[in-house]
C-alpha cells in the first residue's frame, strides 16, 4: 500500500527513505562541497597571510549510516565517525485538511557527528577549526542531498519549508576511556517538516 494513501503517520517510512537517499548521494555531495570550498579556503588563507591547508571532508562509511535516534554514538569508537542518524518522531495535523484525506506535517531529523585529531593540526589550521569546517560542510552536503529530491524518492508530496539546523559545541575525549590519542568531536542536527497525506481509517 502506498504511504500516501495509507492511514499511517509515515514516520518510520519517511526516515527510512531519507536514509536511503543519503546513502545513495551524500558522499558525492561531500566531494562537490569540498571542491567548492577549496578555492574559498585558499582566498581566506591569503587574507590571513598563512599557508593554505586543504580541508578534507571525510565521507560517511556505509556502516555509519543509522536509522533511528542514536545518542549512544557520542561514546562510539573512533571508526564509527563520521556518522549520520535519521529519525522522525512527531506527526502534527496540518491546518489545511481537504476532503477524504488527513494531512500531517511529520518532523524528521538528521543528526551527524564529525571528528578531527590533534595530529591533523598544522601551524595554519587548528584541529578545532578543521573540525568546525568539516561539520558545517557536511551539513550543507546533507541538506543539498535532501533538497535535491523533496519527495524523498516519490514517497511523499513534498518538504514544503526550508529546514532548521543547529551545531553543537566541540568536545574532546581520548580514543579509548582514559587512554590513547585525543580527538575532537562535534555534531549537528537538521530538522525538516515533511507533508504526508493520510486516508481516513
Amino acid at each position: 500500500m502506498s504511504i500516501i494513501t495509507s492511514a499511517s503517520f509515515g514516520l518510520e517510512r519517511i526516515a527510512r527513505e531519507t536514509l536511503i537517499l543519503l546513502i545513495d548521494s551524500v558522499n558525492s555531495n561531500i566531494v562537490s562541497i569540498q571542491t567548492e570550498w577549496d578555492s574559498l579556503d585558499s582566498e581566506l588563507a591569503t587574507k590571513r597571510s598563512v599557508a593554505h591547508t586543504p580541508v578534507t571532508i571525510e565521507p560517511i562509511e556505509l556502516e555509519n549510516f543509522h536509522l533511528g535516534h542514536k545518542p549512544s554514538l557520542i561514546e562510539a569508537p573512533v571508526d564509527k565517525y563520521p556518522n549520520i542518524a535519521v529519525f522522525a518522531d512527531r506527526a502534527k495535523t496540518h491546518l489545511d485538511q481537504p476532503d477524504q484525506l488527513h494531512i500531517y506535517l511529520d518532523n524528521m531529523y538528521i543528526e551527524l557527528m564529525c571528528r578531527a585529531t590533534e595530529d591533523e593540526q598544522t601551524e595554519e589550521l587548528e584541529a578545532e577549526e578543521l573540525l568546525n569546517r568539516r561539520v558545517l560542510r557536511t551539513v550543507d552536503a546533507v541538506n543539498n542531498t535532501i533538497l535535491s529530491d523533496r519527495t524523498l524518492n516519490g514517497l511523499v508530496q513534498e518538504i514544503p519549508n526550508p529546514p532548521d539546523a543547529s551545531i553543537s559545541d566541540v568536545f574532546l575525549r581520548s580514543e579509548r576511556v582514559g587512554t590513547g590519542k585525543m580527538w575532537f568531536w562535534q555534531g549537528a542536527r537538521i530538522e525538516y517538516q515533511v507533508t504526508k497525506p493520510s486516508t481516513f481509517v
